[in-house]
This record gives C-alpha cells, structure tokens and sequence, in this order.
C-alpha cells in the first residue's frame, strides 16, 4: 500500500474522530432537486467571523461545518435542518476535500 493511500486514511480518521466529537447537532440536508439526506453531524458556529481589509468582524451568519463523506457539497438555496431549526445555505465557504463550512442564515419559523 502506497504511502498517499495511508496518509489520506488516517486524514480521515482525524476529520471523523474530531467530528465525533466536536458535533453540536445531528441534522439533515436538503438539496435543491436532490432527496434529504437525514442523520449528518453537524458544527454550527453562531459566532463566525469574517477577516477583511478592516480586520475581523462577527457576522449575522451562522456557520454549518459537515464531513464531505456525508453530503460532498452545498449550494446557495440549499436548506440545513436541525430540530425545528432550519438554515439556509449562502455561500461554502471552506472546504478542504474532508470538512466543508458553509455561511448559512437561520430562517425564521
């Protein structure tokens, strides 16, 4: 087994184990044409920030981080539930081929 095949399993293992334990919530995902998909471990961030030329600021978004395993990726308009909580995808901001960050708006019930 090449040395690449190893790295990129223990890479995931880290993402997977620090999901486990960094999750806040089990959600589901639904994408726009697509169907649910239901039970992912979700992160939310309710504090993110964004770095400009002016410095740092704490923005109204609210961040939604996932392992691309679960769903690969996101686009503006699709939806994150989480309980009764839905969030509403603006933009992915991050996404490293394991973990994916998207800036999401919390949509009012």
């Amino acid at each position: 087994m090449s040395a690449p095949g190893r790295f990129g399993r223990l890479i995931q293992r880290l993402h997977e184990r620090g999901q486990q334990r960094l999750s806040d919530a089990v959600g589901e995902f639904r994408g726009i044409g697509r169907p649910p998909i239901r039970g992912i471990p979700l992160q939310v961030d309710r504090n993110l920030t964004y770095e400009g030329p002016d410095g740092v600021f704490i923005t109204d978004k609210v961040g939604i981080s996932w392992l691309a395993k679960d769903v690969p990726t996101a686009s503006r308009g699709d939806l994150f539930v989480i309980g009764s909580s839905r969030y509403l995808v603006e933009k992915l901001i991050a996404n490293d081929g394991w973990l994916l960050t998207a800036a999401t708006i919390e949509e009012e019930a």
